[in-house]
């Protein structure tokens, strides 16, 4: 009974840290991706006229070029956030073999909301401003949230379902 006890261990530690470099890793950039595809798309499409304003080969090259922006940018106003929601969902992953959709949701609006307390604290002197730029960085947080719990359960490394009751194999 021990080895079995062992060997979950094993498993759920390693599950824990993948847990983890997924959510610090791939997490900023998920985040703002669906944001600056939704802008490369309007590049393309041409702004509001809707002619071709770009071709297809200026779309790629400033989809490839804004990528390396976008993960840099990505991760200095995301980083921390992802973070601490790892700090939080990998010792979960490790106790519990997983989490659910609602489980990543809720760290990401609890981690959004302690910046916007450290942003209000910071800069007191704008106050409308500093809850804004909160509101703006938490819905990217809830988006990279969502996506990285996607990945993993589609990468098999967390249950698909939030009331699975046997973690998946490995």
């Amino acid at each position: 009974m021990s080895g079995r006890a062992d060997e979950r261990s094993r498993r759920y530690a390693m599950r824990a840290l993948v847990v983890a470099l997924v959510i610090v890793v791939l997490g900023p950039p998920l985040g703002i991706l669906p944001v600056a595809l939704l802008g490369w798309l309007v590049d393309f499409l041409g702004g509001t006229g809707g002619a071709t304003g770009m071709s297809l080969s200026g779309v790629i090259g400033g989809l490839l070029g804004g990528s390396l922006a976008m993960s840099v940018y990505s991760y200095v106003f995301g980083g921390l956030q992802a973070i601490a929601c790892a700090l939080w969902l990998a010792p979960r992953t490790y106790r519990h073999g997983g989490f659910s959709f609602g489980e990543a949701l809720a760290t990401a609006l609890v981690v959004s909301a302690a910046a916007a307390v450290v942003f209000v604290t910071a800069d007191n002197r704008d106050l409308a401003g500093a809850l804004a730029l909160s509101a703006f960085l938490g819905a990217f947080a809830c988006l990279s949230a969502l996506m990285c719990r996607f990945v993993l359960g589609l990468l098999g490394i967390v249950p698909v379902t939030a009331g699975s009751p046997r973690p998946p194999k490995s």
